[in-house]
Parts: structure tokens; sequence; C-alpha cells
């Protein structure tokens, strides 16, 4: 019996260590503007989730990004917090939106041009939403931008999804 509570003891131990290393240890996201390698992320979160990644956008210079939680302070927390953050990817117009300024068109002028848009009332409407929930911030005189720390986790949600063909037959250029 006492072997069994010392043994469980070692395991509470353990958790215990690998939780405060992780607190002390993983990089807050964007720190130092590197991704993790794959060893240091098992190393912070040997039980939860990383995602990482690295995008050269129209005319900025590359962003790097992580983030992570164990899986047990996924699990805890309250999902319903989520909920306006998903929302607002879930209208195709939205997707396309945050796309076009991805790729250059920052302005809202050239926003309300894009293809079966509809009138202004549509894209305020939807460009509200996003700054609502965090996807775009307004620069003023009518310019949007993505915040540099949402990059990475909207492009890692599109992965996520698994909605996305394989790039067999997309061509990349270098930005």
């Amino acid at each position: 019996m006492e072997s069994e509570i010392s043994r469980q003891i070692g395991v509470l131990e353990r958790r215990v260590a690998n939780l405060e290393a992780f607190q002390t240890a993983l990089p807050s996201p964007w720190e130092n503007n590197r991704a993790c390698s794959m060893e240091e992320s098992e190393t912070y979160l040997q039980d939860g989730v990383t995602l990482a990644g690295t995008a050269a956008l129209h005319g900025h210079p590359s962003i790097q990004g992580q983030s992570g939680l164990p899986t047990c302070a996924l699990l805890q927390q309250s999902w319903e917090n989520a909920a306006q953050v998903f929302a607002a990817l879930g209208h195709p117009t939205r997707l396309r939106l945050l796309r076009a300024v991805l790729s250059g068109m920052t302005r809202t002028a050239q926003l309300a041009q894009l293809k079966d848009l509809g009138s202004a009332g549509p894209l305020y409407h939807h460009l509200r939403e996003l700054v609502a929930a965090g996807w775009l911030k307004s620069a003023g005189r009518g310019l949007h931008h993505v915040p540099t720390e949402r990059v990475i986790p909207l492009l890692t949600m599109l992965v996520a999804s698994e909605a996305l063909g394989p790039a067999e037959e997309v061509t990349c250029e270098p930005t």
C-alpha cells in the first residue's frame, strides 16, 4: 500500500514539475519572433497542444509565431469564450475579406471591389464583426490589417479545418 502511495506521489510530482516547467520555459507567443522547434515543443508540452508557423505576407517581413497550452488547461477553461472568435470566421465573406487583407488589399475601397460582395452595408457589417473578434484592426482612414499576433492562429485554423485541398496545383511566388 505504501509503495502505491509513493508511486502516485512520484507521478504527481512529475506532473507538477512539467506544468511548472511549461509556465516558465515556454516562450510567450511571438517571443523572439521565432517558432520553437519540435523538440522544444515536446519538452514544453508533453501533454498539450502547440501551434506554430511562419508566414511571408504581401509587403511585410516574415511573421513567425507560436503558442501552446497543456491539455488540462484547455479542458478546464470555458470554451464559450471562444464562440465570438470562431463565429466571426463562420461566414465565407469574412474569410474572403481576411484573405484579401492578408494579400495586400487593406483599404475599404479595395475590399468593396471584391466580386459578389454586394453593397457597402454588408461590407461594413462584416468588417465590424472581424474587428470585434480581434481578427482585424482598423488603422483609420479606411485601412485595415490583421494583427501580427493573429496571423499564425488564423492560418493554423485554416489548416486545422481540413477544408483546404492539397497544395499540388498552387504555385507560390517569393514575396
